[in-house]
C-alpha cells in the first residue's frame, strides 16, 4: 500500500472536505458564532509612512511544506500571485487618491499592468477580419 501523498491528492482532499464543509453548513447554521479577529493594515503588510502595502516574508523556508506542496508553487504563488495582489491593492490606493484630489483620469488610465492588460483584452475582437478595405 502507497502512503505518498502528492499535491494532487493534498488539492483533491481538500476539495472534498470544503464540499462537506458546504453540506453541513445548515447544521453548522445552529453553532455559535466566532467572532473573527480584526487584523490591523500594520498586520496586513500596510506602510504607513510610505502608504503602501508591502509583501511579507513567507514565514518558513519556500520548499517547508513538502511534499504536499512543493517549492516551485510556494515560489509562484508567493512571489507572483500574492506579489500581484499587493500591487493591485497599491495601485488601486493610488487611483482613489488620485480621484480624491480631484484628477479626472478615469480608472485603468494609468500604465499599470493590469490597466494594460485590461485595454488589451477590450480592443482584442473575436472576430476574424480579412484585413482588407
Amino acid at each position: 500500500m502507497n502512503h505518498d501523498m502528492t499535491r494532487r491528492d493534498a488539492i483533491g482532499g481538500m476539495a472534498a472536505i470544503g464540499a462537506l464543509g458546504f453540506a453541513g453548513s445548515t447544521a453548522s447554521a445552529a453553532q455559535p458564532k466566532v467572532r473573527q479577529a480584526h487584523i490591523s493594515p500594520a498586520a496586513m503588510g500596510f506602510d504607513a509612512t510610505t502608504r503602501e502595502y508591502k509583501l511579507p516574508d513567507l514565514p518558513y523556508a519556500y520548499d517547508a511544506l513538502e511534499p504536499v506542496i512543493d517549492e516551485q508553487t510556494m515560489r509562484i504563488h508567493h512571489d507572483k500571485h500574492h506579489a500581484g495582489y499587493v500591487n493591485g491593492a497599491n495601485n488601486a490606493l493610488k487611483q482613489l487618491e488620485a480621484i480624491r484630489m480631484g484628477s479626472r483620469a478615469t480608472p485603468g488610465s494609468s500604465s499599470t499592468g493590469s490597466d494594460n492588460s485590461a485595454s488589451t483584452w477590450a480592443g482584442t475582437s473575436t472576430t476574424r477580419s480579412s484585413g482588407r478595405a
